[in-house]
């Protein structure tokens, strides 16, 4: 964030009030929703959710299971079985009340 502030020719933080005013989260929630649209992508091609979460820039499976959780309701394993046509369970997503406001439910069960 200093090498973009300093390009741009600003303090950090008017950068930060910069970034959420025109899209309306924060630059480390853009971040994270970047991450996570990875990690979706490569969990529903087959990766091992742990790989998956290496690759998109997770400190560990188990960040990337709370951060899912959290933004979509389901765990990472449930979005696996949902990519793979998984008839097993019908698990769908109840609460996603807790998500950044920019995530739709529709991008979760949508094919990559």
């Amino acid at each position: 964030m200093d090498d973009l502030a300093e390009a741009a020719e600003c303090s950090r933080f008017a950068l930060y009030c910069a970034f959420r005013t025109n899209y309306g989260l924060a630059p480390s929630d853009y971040q994270r929703l970047l991450r996570l649209r990875t990690a979706r992508r490569l969990i529903a091609a087959g990766r091992p959710i742990s790989q998956a979460a290496i690759d998109a820039g997770f400190a560990d499976q188990a960040d990337l299971t709370r951060w899912v959780r959290r933004c979509y309701g389901i765990t990472p394993g449930m979005y696996f079985e949902w990519g793979q046509g998984s008839t097993g369970s019908s698990v769908a997503p109840v609460n996603v009340t807790k998500s950044v406001p920019s995530v739709k439910l529709s991008e979760v069960s949508s094919p990559m």
